[in-house]
């Protein structure tokens, strides 16, 4: 096998904060989980999908070349993350960071229903998940829609979108900053207003 399905294990793991609490939510031995890091053995199929359901992607992309990987699940080269302070859009951003409200509680994983541009008359499901990280709120939306055969009537493949973006509690509202990470061709901003019940449902 090659190193890619390695790597980008890797590469998606460092986003959690230990590989045990990566094989503690996939439900998979410790042990074993080490040997796919370390590229000595390959998951089965079964394993392979539970992983890609898990991280968000498709079996198929984690064996994508590294660089090819870390675009498609937004991840920049350490290059790039290495920023100078003086990056004039996080210096745009940094009074956001330090006067925005926590939003620990809305951390969790939601579905969100649009009304389908693309297709009148259609609801547009989508999966959000919404993370701190580093006393940063991060979020991010899977949307797969059909696309319909003109001629056959039924669904003939999908369209995938996958948007990552930052979330800000300001004066009792959540503001949700994204873009397409797959296209890169739209950027998006959601205004919701938050619940103040005890128990976060919706």
């Amino acid at each position: 096998m090659t190193s890619h399905l390695a790597e980008n294990l890797k590469l998606l793991c460092s986003h959690y904060r230990s590989i045990a609490e990566v094989c503690r939510k996939l439900a998979i031995n410790r042990a074993q989980f080490n040997k796919y890091l370390g590229g000595q053995s390959r998951p089965t199929p079964f394993n392979l999908k539970r992983i890609g359901d898990f991280f968000g992607v498709e079996g198929y992309e984690l064996e994508m070349p590294p660089e090819q990987f870390a675009r498609l699940v937004g991840a920049g080269h350490p290059e790039a993350q290495a920023l100078p302070r003086t990056d004039p859009l996080l210096a745009l951003l940094q009074p956001l960071r330090e006067h925005a409200a926590s939003l620990s509680r809305y951390c969790g994983y939601y579905f969100e229903y649009a009304n389908c541009m693309s297709v009148p008359g259609s609801i547009l499901i989508s999966l959000v998940h919404l993370r701190e990280e580093n006393g940063l709120y991060l979020f991010e939306r899977q949307e797969r829609q059909e696309r319909a055969s003109p001629t056959l009537g039924h669904a003939e493949d999908w369209v995938r979108c996958r948007y990552l973006g930052a979330a800000f509690g300001l004066q009792d509202r959540l503001f949700l900053i994204d873009y397409e990470s797959l296209t890169l061709n739209e950027m998006s901003q959601t205004i919701l207003i938050p619940s103040f019940k005890s128990r976060i449902t919706r």
